[in-house]
């Protein structure tokens, strides 16, 4: 009995074990896993970069002892298109576009903003270049005896940017202009177009490397330098040849000579000129006295280079110019001692110019009688105000003569050649037929007592006269060159010591036309 309730039991029991083997799951298929998401590692990808991107110096073409100015340029060979080696695994999977961006010093004060010199884009599972820098990467600057150094930055863009290859040419482009020079003043405008790139990449940026390399450009040795960038393998794929260039002067000479007073100083470097760059400093030429002379000159010398950019030697050339017109009708100043200082006068004399005397010299006696001849007939001839003797006034100046009026009658059909004192009109190199135009509108309405004795030194010649309409009495002086051709005039209102030369001590047959005639500050009594 007890044996079959075993057997029962056994059976029972064998019974569920098959029923829950029957209620067991089927296995489930096994999971696919989701693409692990590439991130942007900084950690890892600064020393592959590192190990990716090498320089080395190349020979270059040795910069002329006398260049003043410099700047950076890039060019290469041949442009890659395959960046995958360089950058296939360092950047993430957002990342659309790579920038490497160039940040250029010149010694330890003097950064220029950063200029984009390679642009990479993703095309699929590949990258591409879409722009390397070919063309200056500074504007031009003086040159300072300073090492070139260059650190380039890594910048990863998440979003792809339209015309950014087109934003990055114009930064180069605007570089490239003739003259694009730099100064204190003018960085800010010359990076604009820089600075607007910088803001509009950071709009869209993912990350970034700085100093991923860092590097000097021995110019100084005569040496450019060969910027590879590199596979993993070590293969370059695509390569840069920085280099610099020089320039001895931005200034428009011809055989050393620099052009008239007014063409030199409205001559555009750049959107800029020496005339907008000096502002008022050149009417205060013009106006100070002898011993005001120095500190505006070297005013004039700081403003041209820290607000134009000029060299020293340019500089100086351009103080040279504004020199010359205006020592015509100085009071024997000493330009060397009163406006140039001893260094800068050595280095005009060592570039081939020559300050203007201290002292004018007394002409020959042959001399005289010329200078005198032709002023004589100048007065004749505006006597008669016919056409035929403009033309022959015409023929009696140099090409351009110096015209300084305080009557203030002067004009021009360019009015960029008058200069405005507030003492007088001044145009320090008219065409002589313009001048003798001026000449032949004057309202003259009687001449005499031409200038003798010890009041004329050096080369000119002068005159006394009235206006119609005008109560005081004029005088007119006239400069000559050396082949006695008028070089300049100057009409300003007589002084006590002008009146006494020409007019005290005549008498009878002698008598000026004046000496009879009262003029508003002047005294007969007072010649003696």
């Amino acid at each position: 009995m007890m044996r079959r309730n075993l057997i029962i039991t056994a059976l029972m029991l064998g019974t569920v074990a098959l029923g829950l083997t029957a209620c067991k799951k089927e296995p489930e298929p096994p999971k696919v896993q989701a693409p692990v998401k590439i991130e942007f590692n900084a950690k890892t990808a600064l020393p592959k970069l590192e190990k990716r991107i090498s320089t080395q110096n190349i020979d270059a073409s040795p910069l002329s002892r006398d260049a003043d100015y410099i700047q950076l340029s890039s060019h290469f060979e041949t442009a890659s298109q395959d960046i995958t080696p360089l950058l296939g695994d360092i950047v993430s999977d957002d990342t659309v576009s790579v920038i490497f961006m160039a940040h250029v010093k010149n010694g330890d004060d003097l950064k220029f903003p950063p200029v984009p010199l390679f642009i990479f884009d993703r095309k699929e599972k590949s990258w591409t270049t879409s722009y390397q820098a070919k063309g200056t990467l500074t504007p031009l600057f003086v040159e300072r005896r300073a090492p070139f150094t260059l650190s380039l930055e890594m910048i990863l863009l998440k979003d792809k940017l339209d015309g950014l290859t087109k934003d990055a040419e114009a930064i180069v482009q605007a570089y490239s202009q003739k003259h694009a020079l730099y100064s204190a003043t003018r960085l800010g405008e010359l990076s604009k177009r820089a600075d607007d790139f910088s803001q509009r990449i950071a709009l869209v940026e993912e990350a970034s490397l700085k100093d991923v390399a860092t590097f000097n450009i021995s110019y100084l040795e005569n040496f450019g330098t060969s910027l590879d960038l590199k596979g993993k393998t070590g293969e370059t794929v695509i390569q840069s040849i920085l280099s610099v260039s020089g320039q001895n002067s931005v200034l428009p000479l011809h055989h050393n000579e620099p052009p008239s007073y007014s063409a030199l100083l409205t001559h555009k470097i750049g959107d800029q000129s020496a005339r907008l760059a000096l502002g008022d400093l050149e009417n205060g030429f013009w106006r100070v006295p002898a011993e005001a002379l120095h500190p505006t000159c070297k005013a004039i010398q700081g403003a041209l280079s820290e607000r134009l950019g000029l060299s020293r030697k340019d500089g100086a050339i351009v103080l040279w110019r504004m020199m010359q017109p205006h020592a015509l009708f100085a009071d024997e100043i000493d330009y060397r001692a009163q406006c140039s200082g001893e260094d800068l006068a050595v280095l005009l004399t060592e570039a081939g110019f020559t300050l203007p005397p201290a002292q004018a010299v007394r002409p020959s006696n042959a001399t005289e009688k010329a200078m005198n001849r032709t002023l004589s007939k100048i007065a004749t001839l505006l006597k008669n105000t016919k056409d035929q003797n403009l033309a022959q006034i015409v023929e009696l100046m140099k090409d351009q003569v110096v015209v300084r009026d305080q009557a203030r009658l002067l004009f021009s059909n360019a009015p960029d050649q008058l200069i405005d004192s507030q003492e007088e009109l001044i145009a320090p190199s008219m065409d002589r037929e313009e001048a003798a135009e001026y000449l032949m509108m004057l309202p003259v309405k009687a001449y005499g007592c031409y200038s003798r004795g010890q009041g004329q030194v050096g080369s000119h010649r002068a005159t006394l006269l009235t206006l119609e309409n005008d109560p005081n009495l004029w005088y007119l002086n006239m400069g000559f060159d050396e082949e006695n051709k008028v070089s300049g005039f100057q009409l300003r209102r007589a002084d006590q010591l002008d009146f006494c030369r020409a007019i005290g001590g005549r008498t009878g047959a002698n008598r000026c036309t004046f000496s009879g005639t009262s003029f508003p500050g002047l005294e007969h009594e007072r010649c003696g």
